[in-house]
């Protein structure tokens, strides 16, 4: 009896169809790229993956922070994208996207009470001469949530990565 339990067990988890629900990985390259100094991205090592921040001129300033700037995150600011094939250096750089590659799935970012990117600016000094050579800006994004209507995508802290801007 209990061999005949185990074989319709089996053959019940064999015959489930949970459909064509791939889980977004969210592993990117260290590496945060621009377009200008105000659409922000990383892309994972094949480039078919790509979290896109798009932040405006109080977020990214050339001057030490001493409380952490912050923006409510929305859907026109932060967005997942996982696309067909691997994207151009120059993908998120052009005012019409390019046709290809297609864009698979998009989780846009959901505006909430706490839910916001946080940016903390610290000089970059030369090794030799200490001279300030530019600024890290570390972007956080906290409780972030992404959705494309049927899934979505939750971090309590999600660390984004390191902008450096120069010092001119």
């Amino acid at each position: 009896m209990k061999k005949i339990i185990l074989a319709l067990t089996l053959l019940v988890f064999a015959a489930c169809d949970n459909g064509d629900f791939e889980l977004p990985s969210f592993t990117f390259t260290e590496t945060v790229n621009s377009c200008g100094e105000y659409i922000l991205y990383r892309t994972n090592s094949d480039k078919t993956e790509a979290l896109l921040l798009v932040l405006n001129t109080s977020m990214i300033k050339n001057e030490v922070t001493t409380t952490p700037r912050e923006l409510a995150i929305s859907p026109s600011n932060t967005q997942y994208r996982i696309f067909d094939g691997a994207v151009g250096n120059d993908y998120f750089c052009q005012t019409i996207p390019p046709v290809e590659p297609i864009v698979l799935k998009k989780w846009d970012g959901v505006t909430g009470s706490n839910s916001y990117i946080e940016v903390i600016t610290t000089e970059k000094k030369d090794n030799t001469t200490q001279e300030v050579i530019g600024y890290n800006h570390n972007i956080t994004l906290k409780n972030m949530r992404l959705e494309n209507g049927a899934d979505s995508i939750t971090y309590e802290t999600y660390y984004f990565g390191v902008f450096t801007t120069s010092a001119e």
